[in-house]
Parts: structure tokens; sequence; C-alpha cells
């Protein structure tokens, strides 16, 4: 079944530092469960204020800079939910169900790649090294690997 990421625009209150109400993030919560109760919950997370972070842009000569935060809201995501769902319709059908409604909320779905996706470009060696660190990752985050 494909994954989707579900990104979750920032708005100038998710940029604010201010931590959501009680009753938003126990909206988000029932959301989350209604996902994982439906076996489409991979991970779900938010992110902290642009202010915390930093961007690093990078040029064609392998060269590199660093800019901190804050950054336009408008160009930023303030948290995600990665699921499976049998295709774009269904994903966008349970990302429309999202509780967001303040000024500026979006959400956009994007499928997440998978080897087959990179044809040929993807030989199997290559396919083998991203099997491996696909396993190490999970083992990782059940805490199975330092």
């Amino acid at each position: 079944m494909p994954k989707f990421m579900l990104l979750v625009r920032a708005t100038r209150d998710s940029e604010s530092g201010i931590p959501p109400s009680t009753e938003t993030i126990s909206e988000v919560m029932k959301y989350n469960n209604d996902l994982s109760n439906a076996g489409m919950l991979l991970s779900a997370e938010g992110l902290l204020s642009s202010s915390t972070g930093a961007r690093i842009d990078f040029t064609p000569e392998n060269e590199s800079s660093v800019t901190a935060g804050p950054f336009p809201f408008e160009s930023i995501i303030s948290g995600f939910w990665i699921i499976k769902a049998k295709d774009l319709e269904d994903a966008t059908i349970w990302a429309r169900k999202a509780p967001f409604r303040a000024e500026g909320s979006a959400i956009e779905v994007r499928q997440i790649a998978s080897p087959e996706d990179f044809g040929e470009q993807m030989t199997d060696d290559l396919k083998n090294m991203e099997g491996e660190l696909r396993c190490k990752a999970e083992q990782r985050a059940a805490g199975g690997l330092p």
C-alpha cells in the first residue's frame, strides 16, 4: 500500500511560538486516533516554530550556506503525518478530515517515493543498501539500536 505524507502548512499562529490550545491538541489527538484505528497512521509530528531552526541552501558546486530561522510562514510546514492509503484520493479524503480551520490552514498531500519509482537508476545494489538502511532505522526507532 502506498505511503503519503500530509504536510501541514504553517500559519501565523503556528509560527508565533505559542502552543496550540488544549482543545486543538485534543482534536488533533482524536484525528490521530481515528487514523490509527483505521490502520493508516505511521507517524505524526508537530514542528516547533522556524525561529528554532535553520535552512541550508546548496549550490551546483557542492557548497552550502546556513541561514538561521525564522522564515516566512508561507514557505514552511508546521507538522506532518505519514499514512498508508490506497491511493491519492483515499489520502486526500483523510487529509480533509484534519481539524484545521484557522485562516491560512492547508495540508499538502504527497506520495512518498518507493525504490520502484526511480526506475533502472535504482540498481539492485542501491535497493539492497536502501533496504538495509530502512531496517536499521526501524530497529533504532523501536529502541533496538543505539
